[in-house]
């Protein structure tokens, strides 16, 4: 039997019916399975583009003392959202209170605390 092939979304056997061969259901359900991967391959791609996080900048050894700080940033965009990836020194209990697309303020309610944070 000829090897099948894919051609776009359709999956032939290189042999036409004009040959006397049709379709048979294992080309039908080859086919199938070619155009699930093929949109699985392209869904899995525009999620992955579509991560907010994925486009951020991280913000290192911020000196947080009690009360507001205002931190400049690089996104040049008003930041969607952060986290704190390391936090050195008291615990860490403050909050964003305001951001525009050149600054993240932060409201820190405890001691003083240096901590990195991933902005996006």
């Amino acid at each position: 039997m000829p090897r099948a092939k894919v051609v776009g979304s359709l999956v032939t056997s290189g042999v036409s019916r004009a040959e006397g061969v049709g379709v048979t259901p294992e080309m039908m359900r080859l086919a199938m399975v070619a155009n699930q991967l093929k949109e699985g391959a392209a869904a899995s791609t525009r999620d992955t583009n579509t991560l907010p996080f994925l486009g951020g900048a991280l913000l290192q050894n911020l000196q947080l003392a009690p009360g507001t700080t205002v931190v400049p940033h690089p996104l040049k965009k008003t930041p969607r959202g952060y986290i704190v990836t390391r936090c050195k020194g008291s615990p860490f209990f403050a909050c964003e209170t305001a951001s525009d697309d050149k600054t993240i303020t932060f409201d820190n309610f405890a001691a003083p605390v240096e901590v990195d944070v991933w902005i996006y």
